[in-house]
């Protein structure tokens, strides 16, 4: 089980290189998950094929250094029933990435069940749904799954300069739309984010990122010239 710590959220930067991870340790991390989680896979061989996953030449901000920081935003919560099935839908949420393809979360998910092998099926379930939950969130009084929620939004939250640079690592991962339809694009989904009351699900994260998060979504809506008219569809649904 994970040990709840403080850490400046804030500051944590989207451009680390995989380089720069202590790969070690989230090895050892992951062992120790598989470990507690009673599965039947060869840990160590899984982690290796989860780093060549998130070494693939397409991603930018889908990186081993975005599974880090999951993993050091979870680390920060307290609210959590079963810790050792969000880290592990934390370590698999972005393991499938293709920028071209809608369905990266369903395939992530199945990509974990197989992984993680001789899970009971009520918590191979449980895993698909926390996964899937990134891309589809409602309102919920499930706490795993508002932190699951949290966990992959709070880079939303990130200090000005940091939140600068994740959004141009995000167009990098998507260099192949043009300039106009990728900001018309972007806009809308950043004004669906930002037509969110609240934004984050739980208390934790309200507290800390609410407000920063709000000010960063406001500034590259603006900067992308879109803000007012999207923010007012997105808000009234049309």
């Amino acid at each position: 089980m994970f040990e709840p710590k403080p850490a400046s959220a804030s500051t944590l930067s989207p451009a680390q290189s995989a380089s720069s991870v202590d790969v070690a340790h989230l090895r050892s991390r992951f062992v120790g998950l598989c470990e507690r989680l009673g599965t039947t896979v060869d840990a160590g061989a899984a982690f290796d094929a989860l780093v060549v996953r998130y070494d693939e030449p397409q991603r930018r901000v889908h990186t081993l250094a975005r599974v880090t920081e999951l993993l050091a935003r979870l680390d920060e919560a307290t609210d959590c029933d079963d810790p050792d099935l969000v880290e592990a839908a934390l370590f698999f949420c972005e393991a499938v990435f293709d920028p071209r393809r809608q369905d990266n979360e369903t395939r992530s998910a199945s990509l974990a069940v197989r992984t993680l092998a001789g899970l009971p099926r009520e918590r191979a379930q449980r895993l698909r749904a926390l996964i899937h939950f990134t891309r589809d969130p409602l309102p919920t009084e499930d706490r795993d799954l508002a932190l699951v929620h949290d966990v992959v939004l709070a880079v939303f939250g990130l200090a000005d300069a940091a939140y600068a640079q994740y959004e141009a690592l995000m167009r990098a991962e998507y260099g192949w739309i043009a300039e106009a339809p990728y900001r018309m694009g972007r806009s809308r989904v950043l004004a669906a984010y930002l037509a969110r009351e609240p934004l984050y699900l739980t208390a934790h994260f309200a507290a800390t990122l609410e407000a920063q998060a709000r000010a960063n979504l406001h500034r590259t809506l603006s900067s992308y010239g879109h803000a007012i008219r999207i923010v007012a569809t997105a808000a009234d649904g049309s």
